[in-house]
């Protein structure tokens, strides 16, 4: 494949079929109408779905034993209908590697039996459950941990919360959030919920804790000023969960009324049993349009695994950039103090020479062939992970722009194919879709650096009549309401080990030898992975065909590969040192259909802890991680006793200009308190250790000789740790 890339210069190798289209408006109509279509139709509860089938063949099996694994497929839940799957960036499949669980969040439907019985018609609909196993798919529990008659819950997602690190099960949370619709029409806020799991919680009751289960319906001010909350959700070691939504001026509007305004930020801090939600704004500076910012309103986060390092990034064309800059392209956001504060900066600079590898293989604007703008093609799904050395990864396709002129700069190639079909990309070596990895971390002193991961055979069809390219090629039936199809694209999506070492890339794309008259389109999808080692940046060699391998085929899902996820965390599976040629990993991964394609009635999940033996690893030693010991209550709690004292201590006085600043903190318990003083580009200036008692504490800051300005005071107690803002003035 980069044989072939780099056999194509750019120069007198551009096809001469070609028209344009406006990309950006087709991904913006596609978000809307998907929206718009799911909610009307199957809300109102006289549009009743049929009962669904149970749908699990012969051939799912599941592992038969815990020592050696393969790829094996199991049916394991099913949902309302296919829309709290479409997209991609939801993370509703995550693999939490303290208590080696997986947990997969989705919405039930109307015959899910919640407990007590909801007293509105169709409220079952918006039920949120949770599915948790502890042995690898093996074997599943289920727990409802969101139910309300007023408010029905839709397109969730969610994750395991676990206190400080520990073992035990019985003492993590599953945490989700999503948007809320009313029995009368539009969307009115979201759901944030939360439910302690252990075997005493796994039932079809939502937990009844007060603050377990909050509405947050939509002003224009404060909190509750959010729309959507389902493009992304975390867990990470600071004891932090986070879930991204946008801003906008009315959520069911289109065009100029909708008015997107940036993305929106919700932390959930845990507190006794519950979490308090706290928000924050990053609003893109983009190009303005005709009274519309340039902006695609999928906005995008990643965190590294300590928590103290974020990226939020949207594609749009930044208010300042130039030349081949000036189009939709990642917009970035970064914080090294877990969230207290967010800057821009650097993105990728596609006016310097070495992003070459990617400008040499798409197309130049049609004005002027010295100008080569890449589009990000956030309609294959755009994907980020942060490494082991807190850089950002954006993993995505991109296209050539036509145009820089601002009536344009949303407008992209089309190809006409010698099979009669019209494609966004040429499919012709040298300028095929291939798919990039964009690697940096903003700083001035450092540049971004690209690598090239794989090209697919294949891109996503219209799900839009009035776009027709593809369209009746593709299984899926048409929204009634809407008209549209739900479309299962590329879906891009990452995952990485804990450690942030190795990065795992996946993406769906069809074999043209099987599809209808050997068209391009993703009709009958396979999903693929590839791997990175971070330490060498390379990716490795081998594609692996996670929904269709070599032996152990399961029909339900070779080539039936729709609207997979994959878990932001995969694990190393194996018993001996990984080697010189990779590791054997294990990634959680599902794919979702029903039999008929029809978007409107129940689907199957089907579930696999797909072995990914990237280092040829010897059968016997491709072993699955265990579940560690479970860790005693006592331990818990006094884990949660350090997180509330590292939460509530403060800094005064606040704004200082003396030469030493205190630390006020009430300990259940005697404790070594580290207090570490950052400056905001995540320099650490003063460290201290102090030995503090049960009871209340006031503790030095040695400030002397800091110049003025904003600085992050990070508590730690034992694994626990808050970060506080102090000025120097």
């Amino acid at each position: 494949m980069l044989a072939a890339m780099s056999a194509y210069p750019q120069n007198g190798r551009i096809p001469q079929n070609h028209q344009v289209e406006n990309s950006a408006a087709r991904i913006s109509k596609r978000f809307a109408m998907d929206l718009a279509a799911a909610e009307s139709a199957d809300k109102n509860a006289n549009k009743q779905s049929p009962a669904p089938v149970t749908e699990v063949p012969a051939e799912d099996l599941k592992p038969s034993n815990t020592n050696s694994f393969t790829t094996s497929w199991n049916a394991f839940t099913g949902s309302m209908n296919i829309y709290g799957n479409i997209i991609s960036g939801s993370a509703v499949l995550n693999y939490n590697e303290d208590l080696n669980a997986v947990s997969f969040v989705h919405r039930k439907s109307q015959y899910y039996q919640v407990s007590p019985t909801p007293a509105t018609n169709g409220a079952a609909t918006g039920a949120m459950v949770a599915m948790i196993s502890q042995n690898w798919g093996a074997t599943w529990d289920s727990t409802c941990f969101y139910s309300n008659d007023a408010q029905w819950g839709r397109y969730p997602q969610g994750a395991i919360y676990n206190p400080n690190g520990g073992t035990c099960i019985d003492q993590a949370y599953i945490v989700g959030t999503g948007p809320v619709t009313p029995p009368s029409a539009g969307w009115a806020g979201n759901f944030y919920a939360s439910k302690q799991l252990g075997a005493g919680n796994y039932n079809s009751a939502a937990s009844t804790t007060a603050n377990a289960q909050q509405v947050l319906l939509h002003v224009n001010t404060g909190i509750n000023k959010v729309d959507f909350t389902r493009y992304d959700f975390s867990t990470t070691d600071d004891g932090k969960v986070r879930s991204l939504g946008f801003i906008c001026n009315d959520v069911s509007a289109t065009g100029v009324n909708f008015g997107y305004r940036g993305a929106r930020l919700m932390t959930g801090t845990f507190n006794s049993g519950t979490f308090v939600w706290t928000p924050d704004s990053i609003i893109p500076q983009t190009v303005v349009t005709a009274g519309s910012k340039e902006v695609l309103s999928t906005p995008h986060m990643a965190w590294n695994e300590s928590g103290t390092v974020g990226y939020i990034f949207h594609i749009g064309v930044a208010a300042t950039a130039t030349n081949n800059n000036r189009g939709f392209q990642p917009i970035i956001f970064k914080t090294v103090n877990s969230g207290v504060s967010w800057a821009p900066v650097n993105g990728i600079d596609f006016n310097n020479p070495n992003m070459s590898p990617v400008l040499d293989h798409i197309l130049s604007t049609r004005v002027n062939t010295n100008v080569t703008v890449p589009f990000f093609d956030d309609n294959e799904g755009i994907s980020a992970v942060v490494d082991k050395n807190d850089k950002l990864h954006i993993v995505a396709l991109v296209k050539g722009s036509t145009s820089i002129h601002p009536d344009s700069l949303g407008f992209t190639y089309l190809f006409d194919n010698a099979d009669s079909e019209t494609y966004g990309y040429a499919h012709v070596p040298g300028i095929r879709p291939y798919l990039y990895d964009f690697i940096g971390d903003g700083s001035p002193s450092s540049t971004w650096t690209v690598v090239t991961i794989d090209s697919l055979s294949s891109e996503a069809p219209s799900g839009d009549p009035a776009r027709p390219n593809g369209f009746a090629d593709y299984p899926w039936q048409a929204n009634p309401d809407g008209g549209l199809k739900p479309i299962s694209d590329a879906r891009i999506q990452t995952s990485r080990t804990a450690d942030g070492n190795y990065i795992v890339y996946t993406f769906a794309e069809s074999d043209t030898l099987v599809t209808t008259g050997g068209v391009k389109w993703n009709q009958l999808p396979n999903v693929k992975a590839r791997m990175m080692n971070v330490t060498t940046q390379s990716v490795h060699p081998v594609e692996i065909n996670i929904t269709k391998p070599i032996s152990g085929t399961n029909a339900n899902v070779a080539s039936r590969a729709y609207f997979h996820h994959t878990s932001r965390k995969c694990a190393v599976a194996q018993s001996t040192p990984v080697g010189p040629n990779g590791p054997c990993l294990v990634l959680p991964i599902t794919v979702s259909r029903n039999t008929t394609f029809d978007p409107m009635i129940p689907i199957t999940h089907r579930y696999a802890s797909a072995a990914l033996n990237f280092g040829g690893v010897a059968d016997g030693d491709m072993v699955l991680p265990v579940k560690a010991a479970c860790a005693t209550e006592t331990l818990t709690a006094i884990s949660e006793n350090n997180l509330k004292s590292a939460n509530n201590s403060f800094v005064y006085p606040n704004p200082t200009s003396s030469n030493t600043a205190m630390l006020f903190v009430n300990l259940k318990n005697n404790s070594a308190v580290n207090v570490v003083v950052s400056n905001m580009v995540g320099q650490v200036v003063r460290t201290s250790v102090a030995e503090a008692v049960a009871g209340e504490n006031n503790l030095d800051i040695n400030v002397n000789g800091l110049a003025k300005g904003i600085y992050m005071v990070t508590v730690k107690i034992d694994q626990v740790s808050s970060t506080k803002k102090l000025i120097i003035d």
